[in-house]
């Protein structure tokens, strides 16, 4: 396998100075980043900015933070060839590829002589199937959950497994979720409605058609009892500890997390963390559990629209990777439908 070499970056032949956006000629990388991200236009939900904004810095870093006009093709290449050596798969590439494209799309249409966003490769998706929590593993999960206890944390988290679980909400969309006044008739957007075991949030990848939807745990007796649990455990929090998202249902629990909304990240590593407690031979991660809800409801009979619906897609397509089969669910579907004909022939 080729290894990867860094390309130093180097000077080309610009245009007149007629064809550049004045002010930018020298701008450093990170500059152009800065002003790439904060841009007023740039219509993207946040967890997406913030992907965008890391992955052009890793790149920043690769290429030594140079003028923006001196990045190359070569340099690009040889980024993606460091990625394939640190084992990187190769549908993480596509992300990275939509970053760098978006943004030398963007600064070639201020006017500036960059690299061409064409000459950026692409990589095709590869098919796997999704990451799909079993009701055991779900279980295993729940059972490495402290029950008879009061730290905060392993209440909190008991609550988490179980919102993501019964709702089939993304990790993000949870974390912006507000605690809101349970004796108002008014459902705001982005706050609990415990009354009607319900909240109306807005669908992070959703800008279109369908930007805010609501979820339920009406069915899950269990998940609403651990979230009032929670509740009633961040109350007693709050009497000694001034948080800083005071409206926020999902806080840190220790160090300087405590009060503050807990990020995206946090809730990957807690699970991860229990995973591991629960002996998992893999690492869980809050989408599992998105997958199991939607993979649920195929099950079930529910057909794409209808999950598409309930898990807040823009494309029904997106949907349809839900009702792929395993190889023991095919089994179990050949002998249900074909298993039975055969015994009738006999």
């Amino acid at each position: 396998m080729a290894k990867a070499v860094v390309v130093p970056c180097k000077a080309r032949t610009n245009p007149p100075l007629s064809h550049i956006a004045v002010g930018f000629v020298f701008m450093k990388f990170s500059d152009a980043i800065e002003k790439f991200i904060n841009r007023s236009d740039l219509e993207r939900a946040e967890g997406t900015v913030k992907a965008y904004e890391q992955d052009l810095k890793r790149f920043c870093v690769f290429t030594h933070n140079p003028i923006i006009t001196e990045i190359t093709e070569e340099n690009v290449v040889a980024y993606f060839r460091l990625l394939i050596e640190l084992k990187y798969k190769k549908n993480a590439f596509i992300p990275i590829q939509q970053s760098l494209i978006n943004f030398f799309r963007y600064w070639r249409r201020k006017g500036l002589y960059v690299l061409d966003h064409e000459l950026i490769p692409r990589t095709k998706k590869e098919f796997r199937m999704p990451d799909v929590a079993t009701e055991e593993d779900y279980r295993k999960m729940l059972a490495a959950i402290p029950q008879d206890t009061n730290q905060a944390f392993h209440i909190r988290n008991r609550a988490m497994v179980m919102f993501l679980e019964a709702t089939g909400c993304r990790n993000g969309e949870m974390c912006s979720l507000n605690i809101g006044d349970s004796n108002s008739s008014q459902i705001k957007k982005n706050y609990l409605d415990l009354r009607n075991q319900k909240a109306l949030i807005e669908t992070e990848k959703n800008r279109g058609s369908r930007p805010i939807r609501e979820i339920y745990w009406k069915d899950s007796k269990e998940t609403h009892e651990a979230l009032l649990k929670w509740i009633a455990r961040r109350s007693e929090m709050k009497k000694h500890i001034v948080f800083k998202d005071p409206d926020a249902l999902f806080v840190g629990c220790m160090g300087w997390q405590v009060g503050k909304r807990l990020m995206n990240s946090a809730v990957c590593i807690a699970l991860r963390k229990i995973s591991r407690s629960a002996g998992l031979t893999y690492n869980f991660h809050p989408h599992m559990l998105r997958h199991k809800f939607g993979h649920d409801l195929n099950r079930e009979g529910a057909n794409a629209f209808t999950i598409a619906g309930l898990l807040g897609h823009v494309l029904v397509e997106s949907s349809k990777i839900y009702t792929e089969m395993d190889n023991k669910e095919r089994q179990e579907a050949y002998v249900k439908y074909k298993g039975d004909r055969h015994k009738k022939d006999q």
